[in-house]
């Protein structure tokens, strides 16, 4: 989604820099006008923001374990069997946001990060053994795994959520 948006600013001579920071600070700061966009918004993210007419990907969560774990994602229930990683402030679909809720304080459940890289320290996490499965968007959890060099290690264990559309949300120059 980066590298589109930067190919298409840049025929209109704008440079975009891509930041890393916590999901809750990216949109407030595009609300504040302190940044001039977001990467990867759904419409339930932030439902105040004019979006474009066409998305610029169809985007789903899976969730990934490591290579020699059996567990397979089936249902909300099946998340009792594992500890689960997830990023803070994200919008994962009704139905994990309820789970997320209700065990947000039980940390042999759940562990929330909160941090700038969320979702590359829920893999390091789950490679050390600390969580037993990692949510995320595929796309992001390819790349980080990748960029970790650890693809081998990992697996997808299912999928959370049929992919829905997600947007580059720009304000104005």
């Amino acid at each position: 989604m980066i590298d589109i948006a930067r190919r298409v600013f840049a025929k209109h001579g704008h440079q975009i820099e891509y930041q890393v920071m916590p999901w809750n600070r990216t949109l407030s700061m595009v609300r504040s006008g302190k940044i001039h966009g977001a990467v990867g918004p759904y419409i339930e993210d932030c439902p105040d923001f004019i979006f474009p007419e066409n998305e610029l990907a169809m985007i789903g969560f899976s969730v990934y374990v490591k290579s020699e774990n059996s567990w397979i994602y089936s249902s909300i229930s099946s998340l009792k069997e594992v500890r689960l990683g997830v990023a803070a402030n994200y919008s994962y679909g009704q139905e994990l946001d309820l789970y997320i809720e209700k065990h947000k304080t039980n940390r042999k459940k759940l562990q929330i990060n909160y941090g700038n890289l969320p979702v590359e320290n829920n893999i390091k996490m789950l490679l050390s053994d600390r969580i037993d499965a990692v949510v995320a968007t595929q796309p992001v959890f390819l790349h980080i795994a990748n960029k970790l060099n650890v693809n081998n290690q990992l697996k997808s264990a299912g999928i959370i959520n049929k992919p829905k559309k997600a947007y580059t949300r720009f304000r104005s120059f």
